[in-house]
């Protein structure tokens, strides 16, 4: 398996809940990577390596001394809000992960994450989870949205949920899964939306792909 994360910094502890690495590789060639616009929405794509594009994935990293180069990268002076940029590759016999903190990786490193978070040169389809974790994290009863004309509406009607059954983390699938994974999507950081006169963000976890794993259904 192959992961590639640039994550988190000083991030808020909502959009490290919602983070999804920048790319996942399975051994039978099964890649997910994300794109993100210039507002943030962020997409998820999947695609299916043949046998010889994961070979040659594999077997290019290895032969540019992945196992060599060093677990991290460092440059002096360097700011200290940054993310680090990691890839972590685990084979059958060993396993490796490499992280550059601002630079100082080789060149080689930032090619191989480049190539990852591409999609490894596959045009890819929208990902669509089959279940999720969601938990929705209510507001302070005085909070009032400074924008009404970005405020997000959940339809506790077409979702058969209301956001107040998932205050302590609840495994969705279908609509109410659906419409999570949109508002997720559109706002990593946690969208705020608004069920009946209550206002909540929203975190969701996927099972084998968020960065942070979801609690055992």
């Amino acid at each position: 398996m192959i992961v590639a994360t640039l994550c988190c910094g000083l991030a808020p502890d909502l959009l490290r809940i919602n983070y999804l690495p920048a790319a996942l590789v399975w051994g039978d060639g099964h890649i997910l990577w994300t794109k993100s616009d210039s507002k943030g929405h962020r997409q998820v794509l999947e695609g299916m390596l043949s046998q010889d594009q994961m070979s040659a994935l594999v077997q290019g990293a290895l032969s540019q001394g992945f196992f060599d180069w060093k677990e991290l990268y460092k440059s002096p002076n360097s700011p200290t809000d940054l993310p680090p940029k990691c890839i972590s590759l685990q084979l059958k016999d060993r396993s490796h992960r490499v992280c550059e903190y601002f630079k100082g990786a080789p060149t080689e490193f930032n090619n191989l994450y480049n190539t990852l978070a591409s999609g490894a040169g596959l045009e890819g389809k929208d990902y669509r989870p089959l279940k999720g974790f969601l938990v929705s994290h209510p507001q302070s009863t005085s909070y009032k949205p400074t924008s009404t004309g970005q405020l997000l509406v959940w339809d506790a009607k077409s979702t058969n949920l209301s956001l107040s059954q998932a205050i302590n983390g609840l495994w969705v699938e279908g609509p109410a899964l659906e419409a999570a994974w949109e508002l997720v999507q559109s706002r990593p950081a946690g969208p705020m939306v608004k069920d009946n006169s209550n206002y909540y963000q929203l975190s969701l976890q996927i099972p084998g792909v968020s960065m942070i794993e979801p609690p055992a259904p």
